[in-house]
Parts: C-alpha cells; sequence; structure tokens
C-alpha cells in the first residue's frame, strides 16, 4: 500500500496493555504526527492531543494551552482530536490504519477508532483489524466492534488455514536460494505446519539450525508409548 502512495501507521497490541487507556491508539498518533499531511490539523485539536501524548508536544512546540476537561468529555474531545489527525493525514495521501492482534486492544482506544470510523465515510481512510477468532471471545468490545460494524463498513475476512498447495508454495518462497530441503522434508515441514504460515517459518527455522533433528522429522516417530 505504501508503495502504491498511500500513508500506513501500524500498531501491535500487547495484552499486557490492555488495561491501559489510550495505549493503542497512541502508538498510531505518534507515527501520525510525522506523516505528511499532520501539521494541516488544527492547533487546537494538536493540543488537546498533545496533553496525553508527549510526542504531539515533541513535533508540534508552538501549540495552544488545551481546555480543561474530564471524564468522558476528555473522552470525546481525544476522539475528535484523533479523527482530525487522521482526517488530515488521509487528505494528504490515503491512510491504511493497521492495528494487529485487536482482540489485545484497550477499550478506550477501541471506543476512539470506532469514533473515527463512524465519523470518516472518506474512503481514503482504511483500517484493518487482525484477530484470531478464538481470542475475541476475551474482549467484549473488540469483538462487539467487529460484530456489529456493519453499520460503519467493517467487513470481515475470514482467513482459514492454508491449503498443502498454498503451504508447498509458500514454503518455496521461504527457502533461501540454492536451498534444496529435499521431497520428504519438504512434505513433512509442510505437513507439521497444519495450513499456519507462522508456524511453517518456525518448523524451517528449526531444520536449518537442527538438520534431521528437526522437529517437524521427529513427530511421525512420536508414540504414546513413552520408550
Amino acid at each position: 500500500a505504501a508503495l502504491e502512495g498511500a500513508t500506513v501507521v501500524r500498531t501491535q497490541c500487547h495484552e499486557a496493555e490492555r488495561e491501559l487507556p489510550y495505549a493503542a491508539a497512541t502508538e498510531l498518533i505518534t507515527q501520525l504526527v510525522t506523516r505528511s499531511g499532520a501539521s494541516a490539523t488544527p492547533p487546537e485539536q494538536l493540543a488537546e492531543l498533545a496533553q496525553h501524548i508527549p510526542a504531539v508536544r515533541r513535533r508540534f512546540a508552538e501549540l495552544p494551552a488545551p481546555l480543561a476537561t474530564q471524564g468522558e468529555a476528555a473522552r470525546v474531545r481525544f476522539s475528535e482530536a484523533t479523527h482530525a489527525l487522521m482526517h488530515a493525514v488521509a487528505g494528504e495521501h490515503p491512510l491504511l490504519v493497521v492495528v494487529d492482534d485487536v482482540h489485545n486492544a484497550d477499550d478506550v482506544s477501541l471506543a476512539v477508532l470506532h469514533y473515527v470510523l463512524r465519523h470518516e465515510p472518506d474512503q481514503s481512510l482504511q483500517m484493518l483489524f487482525l484477530a484470531r477468532p478464538s481470542e475475541l471471545r476475551r474482549s467484549p468490545n473488540a469483538a462487539r466492534l467487529l460484530d456489529q460494524g456493519q453499520s460503519i463498513g467493517i467487513e470481515t475476512l475470514v482467513l482459514p488455514p492454508l491449503t498443502p498447495d498454498e503451504g508447498a508454495e509458500l514454503l518455496e518462497r521461504l527457502l533461501a536460494d540454492g536451498e534444496d530441503p529435499g521431497v520428504g522434508t519438504r512434505r513433512a515441514l509442510v505437513a507439521a505446519s497444519a495450513g499456519y504460515p507462522l508456524v511453517l517459518e518456525l518448523l524451517l527455522r528449526d531444520w536449518r539450525q537442527s538438520g534431521n533433528a528437526a522437529l517437524a522429522l521427529q513427530l511421525d516417530a512420536i508414540v504414546p508409548v513413552p520408550g
């Protein structure tokens, strides 16, 4: 997307930060203020963000004093300011916001992103939320955002595990030039990965380190008998 001219910002959500308000939003805003178009954001909106995020004040030193707000009013003003910043950046180049492991995102950030989506009908701003379905039940607000997001244009794309042929193609792309594990090892790596790309990468790394003692080559030898 970036090679096609878009502005891309990404945050990785962590389970340990799920109870930390604004954690995901702060990471995104810290990146956004350095992007082209950010300076078109109204100063009073930047000032609102700056009182929560020092990186904004470092980027824009001459900002007015923010309004004194607390509680829900402060969250609404923060959401408005985030929307103003994203709208300004998207006005320069199409903006893609990626939220990885959204099931670990804090609830306040989810509310802020929902607000932005609800108030930004322009297709020059898009968000991509990534989540493991089995983990969504641990975050009711994330599950609600994706389940009830049709009203604000959210579409769900389920990615099933790779087929054996797709796994073999991915393995071919992961192999270094001139690296040939052999037909048997290739089949063992693809089969042991069960169609999960990250698992295939890890198994390939293990094979490079352990050779014939790699885990993928030993799985068939595992039987219920301990001996």
